[in-house]
């Protein structure tokens, strides 16, 4: 009985780490501050930045805070300017506590996961997590494939039809991304953030169409993009 019990914890314990599919959320500089009073422009920072690569099931955001090495700044110094650029945090908590907090909830199970494949890279450990993650954003180069549509930030009062940012970065990328914004009721809503989605082989792959359509009712059908004011 106790030999059946032992197994039974087990399978649930191995079951807790398994997820479907992870997610990349980004948040967009300019629209951080509309989004929360406790938001700041952090100097330096790229116009479209990283929340996180998160391991996530089908219906929720989990798992979370695998088995796996502590948090060691020491071990990414090397990414520390493309940290700074690419993934900095927009709230009052130093940078480091933000990179803590991504590791040990998110990070820890790609990397038990060893996520991804030959041609793609494998997350293994802190340094691949953050790098990875890091490199996709660079070469992926979001306002760069909306600038080719003719969609750049602008001025308060300058907008864009959703459909066609979606469109943009759908047929730039070639997968389905979402974007989510914030806004009174009744105005136009500013973008603050973009989503992609992978496989456990780190091959981009289209985002749910329930997490698009979910995210899609923050922006409504007029979306403006603010100037990143430190460039």
């Amino acid at each position: 009985m106790k030999i059946v019990l032992l197994l039974a914890l087990l399978a649930l314990s191995v079951a807790t780490y398994e997820f479907d599919y992870l997610i990349m959320p980004m948040f967009v500089a300019s629209g951080q501050p509309k989004s929360s009073s406790r938001c700041h422009i952090p100097p330096g920072v790229a116009p479209v930045s990283l929340h996180g690569l998160w391991p996530t099931d089908w219906h929720s955001h989990g798992p979370n805070t695998c088995p796996g090495d502590a948090y060691d700044d020491s071990k990414i110094q090397d990414l520390a300017a493309a940290l700074k650029r690419f993934w900095p945090t927009y709230m009052e908590n130093p940078t480091e506590q933000f990179h803590e907090h991504e590791w040990t909830k998110h990070g820890t199970c790609a990397a038990l996961a060893k996520v991804g494949n030959a041609a793609n890279g494998i997350i293994t450990d802190q340094h691949s997590y953050f790098s990875w993650a890091l490199t996709f954003l660079e070469n992926m180069d979001p306002m760069g494939i909306l600038a080719k549509d003719n969609i750049v930030p602008g001025r308060h009062g300058k907008s864009f039809p959703y459909s066609d940012i979606v469109n943009a970065l759908h047929y730039g990328t070639g997968h389905l991304i979402s974007i989510n914004c914030h806004g009174a009721h009744g105005k136009t809503k500013t973008l603050i953030g973009m989503t992609a989605c992978f496989d456990k082989e780190l091959n981009q792959i289209d985002c749910p169409l329930g997490k698009v359509q979910g995210d899609a009712s923050s922006c409504g059908k007029s979306v403006q993009i603010l100037p990143n004011p430190t460039n």
